[in-house]
């Protein structure tokens, strides 16, 4: 059915709508929106198609409460650091000469681009509601103003499918516009009589009655409606996608009403009554709230927790740009709800995409982050909490983890996702509790000396060479690196990056980027216009110093994480001598001592005693472990650490350094018993780790589902085969059963990893992979008979020799049959 039919065919109920349209301006009701026509007066035809005065007249315009402060801060940014190419795209959006849809796709792609130069983790904020403002202030005539809810419920109200993909919903809305505005708004005298009666004068005379079109349908559709409906649905939605997560660090609470969906956090600590998370509607926007309720016990016990609770979270000083406190009942003395910055209004986002739902899930984790621990534990301290969740969650943040562990077990089984997904999380630091001086420390670890040098002087402004060394952030770079001459390296890295038009330096050879300066008196300083043409990142990250604000969800890593392998050797892993790619002046290639990776850590760990550290090592067994840690296994004892009574230190042989393992760092390893079991490794490492067995889980593994093959069944029998023919340490993990959503997905973890696994561990022995497998997926061949060159050798007893081979499973049907098979079913 055509768009227009589908408007006729509701013909009815939008005529019902435009005369309680009437009777709403009669009653004065336009008097609330009548500045949107003052304003397009006042604003018709801007901005003029000038690409020197474009951005600057755009950012000038007044627009009322039509665009969200958001859109106009990205506006602002890019007016101020990239005013040239929004220029360009400006230009080409207003293009009259285009399509629509290519211009709207274009402006979205390249207004994105501009801005993730600038920053790369916030949106744009130039949707198809920014897009229909800017449109509609330029060409009243021809566009109209959009917002995604009474979109939304226009779609609803025709019952017609909304537009659900990106910059696809402005074009579907304007044909409805059209059809609307014809068959029901210019034709109504009465309407339109009362529209120029009740607005004040000067305003916009909207000779296309757009803006009209619009403003019925935005009191009508989106004034009226209050999104519970449009909630439940989020709501459902928000349900099943916590199912799919794995390991989800939040749950489904055990209570719901119209605008709320309770929450509870994975230890089942928040979630009572009184303290708990919600997904929280108040009819335009979906928000991100702890909430502290009374409930209906209003006693006076209880209230007082409340209070001490809330007094106790201000107290945390969390930071107001992650979060605020909103305090909605006058009566109760304390604050109730703490809100995560991150809303979600339902005229800017589609909240039934999967993307957004994980959004709003992945939000509930970032406010968790921020307070849960806090909130846990003074619930935990207050005798709030049941012994058994209480103990259970002590005992996860103790992580009773030895310093050095090994993860060992069959392909699979999770060794590799454990130290990613239980690990890393203790060892990685909130932004929010970094201060300044771990964020520049931070900072400068990562900068080469050249780099360091110019953020000194930007500070600075100009110095000598003994000024700049003893500012600061030199002082910090000297902890970091392994120059022992200091002083001569600023000298060389200052003039090898100088500008060669500066007559106070002799040095040749010079190293791109250019822009230090040298005058007369032996001061350096930056040329700024060279710096900004040829460095001018480094601006940013003085501005970031400067101007330093923790962001929530932004993280310090105490770790690092490496593979070993059979060529990784001492030199990668302690420290071995390199080309200095970094200090070399004169464009001759020098060398030095580099720090290895566990060298690096170790530092790291021994500088920051009040944190832990871990170095995580995949795949342990691969290397020459005793050629890797060479002298160094046996400080890696716990009672060999730094700090303890019998803590040792060796001697480097490159570096002469004394160099010890600190006691708060982890080392913790995985190996995969496939490739060597732990009765082959070296015995000096074995007596120094614990070793952890990773089995496969057949738990985890869906029975029920929607393929009607019980995955776990599959693999036990797969795996009782393997240990009676092979041993334990070549079992197939669980890992290749989950996720599995399809019968095409099932076969290919059969084509690309169960059988490849199998090929490997029976070294091709297509026997015993039929004994695994089954006759649907091995062929026997019996009595192959294959004609010999003439040669004098005995070739008789291959003239009948049984082969097997792979079968080639072409369908699902055959691939069921193979697994009916596989499992001796008839």
């Amino acid at each position: 059915m055509d768009l227009q039919k589908s408007i006729e065919n509701k013909k009815e109920e939008i005529n019902e709508l435009i005369q309680k349209y009437k009777e709403h301006i009669k009653s004065g009701g336009l008097k609330e929106e009548e500045y949107k026509w003052l304003l397009f007066e006042k604003q018709k035809g801007l901005p003029a198609l000038d690409k020197e005065s474009i951005v600057d007249e755009l950012f000038s315009l007044d627009y009322g409460n039509l665009l969200y402060h958001n859109a106009i801060a990205v506006m602002k940014h890019l007016r101020l650091d990239r005013k040239e190419r929004y220029a360009n795209a400006l230009f080409s959006f207003y293009d009259e000469s285009k399509d629509l849809e290519e211009r709207i796709e274009l402006f979205d792609k390249e207004v994105l681009l501009i801005y993730r130069e600038l920053i790369t983790h916030l949106g744009h904020h130039h949707d198809e509601r920014t897009m229909s403002l800017l449109l509609s202030f330029k060409y009243p005539e021809k566009y109209a103003l959009y917002k995604h809810s009474f979109y939304v419920q226009l779609c609803r109200l025709l019952g017609i499918k909304s537009k659900t993909a990106k910059n696809k919903k402005y074009i579907h809305y304007l044909q409805l516009v059209e059809i609307i505005k014809s068959i029901f708004i210019q034709t109504d005298i009465e309407l339109l009589s009362l529209v120029q009666q009740y607005l004040p004068r000067g305003s916009y005379a909207d000779p296309k009655y757009n803006l009209l079109t619009q403003d019925f349908l935005y009191t009508m559709l989106e004034k009226k409606d209050d999104n519970y409906e449009l909630f439940e649905e989020v709501k459902a939605l928000f349900k099943q996608r916590i199912r799919e997560w794995e390991n989800c660090k939040i749950a489904i609470g055990s209570d719901e009403n119209k605008d709320f969906l309770r929450i509870e956090d994975r230890y089942k600590i928040i979630g009572s009554n009184h303290v708990h998370y919600e997904l929280y509607c108040d009819k335009s926007s979906i928000f991100i709230d702890l909430h502290l309720e009374k409930a209906k016990n209003r006693s006076s016990k209880v209230l007082s927790f409340l209070k001490e609770l809330s007094d106790f979270l201000v107290s945390k000083k969390y930071g107001d740009e992650f979060i605020e406190f909103i305090n909605w009942e006058d009566d109760t003395g304390h604050y109730q709800s703490i809100r995560l910055k991150k809303d979600y209004p339902l005229e800017v986002v589609n909240p039934l995409t999967e993307v957004t739902i994980d959004g709003m899930i992945q939000s509930f984790i970032e406010l968790d982050k921020i307070i849960g621990d806090d909130i846990r534990e003074f619930l935990i301290n207050n005798n709030q909490v049941e012994n058994q969740l209480a103990e259970k969650y002590k005992a996860e943040k103790e992580m009773n983890t030895p310093l050095n562990q090994i993860l060992y077990g069959p392909p699979g089984t999770g060794k590799t996702y454990t130290l990613q997904n239980k690990f890393v999380e203790h060892f990685t630091k909130r932004e929010i509790t970094i201060t300044k001086e771990e964020y520049v420390k931070g900072v400068i670890q990562e900068l080469s000396w050249w780099q360091v040098i110019t953020l000194v002087l930007l500070d600075i402004k100009k110095g000598k060479v003994k000024d700049i060394h003893e500012h600061p952030y030199t002082k910090l770079k000297e902890q970091f690196s392994t120059s022992k001459t200091v002083m001569p390296t600023i000298w060389g890295q200052l003039q090898a990056h100088t500008l060669l038009r500066c007559p106070n330096v002799n040095v040749e050879k010079r190293q791109e980027p250019l822009y230090f300066w040298k005058d007369e008196n032996s001061n350096w300083s930056i040329i700024q216009e060279d710096l900004e043409t040829a460095y001018n990142e480094i601006i940013d990250v003085y501005g970031g110093i400067n101007n330093y604000v923790p962001e929530t969800g932004k993280t310090i890593k105490n770790y690092e994480f490496v593979t070993f392998h059979q060529s990784f050797t001492y030199e990668d892993f302690i420290e071995g001598i390199k080309p200095d790619l970094e200090d070399n002046t004169g464009g001759d290639v020098k060398y030095r001592i580099k720090d290895g990776v566990f060298k690096s850590i170790c530092k790291r760990a021994a500088k920051d005693p009040e944190n832990k550290y871990a170095l995580f090592i995949d795949e342990i067994n691969r290397g020459n472990v005793s050629a890797i840690f060479g002298e160094l296994i046996t400080l890696i004892e716990e009672s060999k650490r730094l700090g303890k009574e019998e803590a040792l230190q060796v001697t480097l042989p490159y570096s002469k350094e004394k160099f010890g393992v600190p006691d708060n760092l982890y080392i913790i390893g995985t190996m995969n018993t496939a490739d060597r079991s732990v009765e082959a490794l070296d015995t000096a490492l074995r007596r120094r780790f614990t070793f952890e067995e990773m089995m496969p889980d057949y738990e985890v593994i869906e029975s029920e589902n929607s393929l009607g093959i019980d995955l776990k069944e599959v693999l036990e029998t797969i795996n009782a085969r393997i240990e009676v023919l092979l041993d334990r340490d070549h079992l197939i993990g669980h890992s290749y059963f989950l996720g599995v959503d399809s019968i095409a997905t099932l076969m290919a973890r059969f084509k690309n990893n169960i059988i490849p696994l199998l090929q490997e561990y029976f070294y091709g022995d297509y026997g015993k992979i039929g004994l695994v497998l089954g006759k649907g997926f091995v062929t026997k061949t019996e009595g192959m008979k294959v004609s010999f060159a003439s040669f004098d050798y005995d070739s008789e007893m291959y003239q009948d020799k049984i082969t097997y081979t792979l079968e080639s499973i072409k369908n699902e049907v055959e691939f069921r049959e193979a697994i009916d098979a596989l499992l001796i079913k008839k």
